[in-house]
């Protein structure tokens, strides 16, 4: 069965290091490494299928991006790893991936930290520029409400002020990925 490995940058040496790894770990085994890179929303998507499959693997993020992403996206499938970990950090991560199964210490995001169904359509309300007051009609409540979603996810988030959610916001809903190619590794 093919193992993938997903990459949310669009880093070049990233994805040219990975690939070496792979190479140098794992060209004894007969398995196959799919390298992808994807969008946030794609990666959100792919995971809630491989909970479907009973499948996990890995996503390689942008290291500054990395608490939040994995607050905000509240993955269960596929673990975030900050992409300025050590190489052999990574190399044990693609062997849980693809040998061992073994997946039992991937609990360690705190649910509690991760944006609930509600927060995240909220985001994404934001993000569409509807206002606070629509998005209450929406949610059928008041606009007190609102306010007091947005500062709970701000404080998930750890932002200091408004400036900060609305750039986190535009930077989670923004279309700037726009390559999203696949390699095959054997």
């Amino acid at each position: 069965m093919n193992s993938e490995i997903f990459i949310l940058d669009n880093d070049i040496y990233l994805i040219n290091g990975v690939r070496e790894i792979v190479k140098a770990d794992f060209s004894v085994i007969n398995k196959h490494m799919i390298i992808r890179q994807v969008s946030l929303i794609e990666l959100m998507n792919i995971d809630h299928r491989y909970k479907t499959l009973k499948k996990h693997s890995i996503a390689i993020v942008p290291a500054n991006r990395y608490e939040t992403l994995s607050i905000f996206a509240g993955m269960e499938q596929i673990k975030m790893v900050p992409a300025n970990v050590s190489i052999a950090t990574m190399a044990a991560l693609l062997h849980d991936v693809t040998i061992s199964g073994n997946h039992s210490d991937w609990g360690t995001i705190r649910h509690q930290l991760c944006l609930t169904a509600k927060e995240r359509r909220y985001c994404y309300m934001v993000f569409r520029g509807i206002s606070n007051k629509k998005i209450a009609r929406y949610f059928q409540c008041t606009e007190k409400n609102i306010s007091y979603l947005k500062r709970k996810i701000m404080s998930k988030w750890r932002c200091k002020n408004s400036l900060e959610f609305y750039k986190t916001v535009t930077w989670f809903y923004s279309d700037n990925e726009s390559l999203h190619g696949e390699s095959r590794m054997a």
